[in-house]
């Protein structure tokens, strides 16, 4: 009984302890920002989609995950197999560069 009780308080006190860890702390107001220019944004793109990450919450019937190309077969001119995906390479801009 002791035991058990002992390991619930253990168990109980990492969550705690894990939980406390995470909360952000407040920071304090500057007193005198220094003054500084807005970044230009890049043409073609509003500052909005790029500085603030969007989440997602569902997958469109036109999205594919990485993972479903995983162990496919790459197929050469003449539909012969010449290969299977191992792995996908992504460009900064997230087009695959290569398989």
């Amino acid at each position: 009984m002791l035991k058990t009780f002992a390991t619930a308080t253990a168990i109980s006190a990492l969550l705690v302890a894990g939980a406390l860890a995470q909360s952000p702390s407040p920071t304090p107001p500057a007193a005198n920002p220094p003054a500084t220019t807005a970044p230009s944004t890049p043409s073609g793109g509003s500052a909005a989609s790029t500085n603030s990450p969007q989440f997602i919450a569902a997958q469109k019937s036109d999205q594919w995950l990485a993972s479903k190309f995983n162990g496919t077969d790459v197929l050469g001119p003449n539909n012969e197999k010449i290969g299977d995906v191992n792995d996908l390479l992504f460009s900064k801009d997230g087009k695959i560069a290569g398989v």
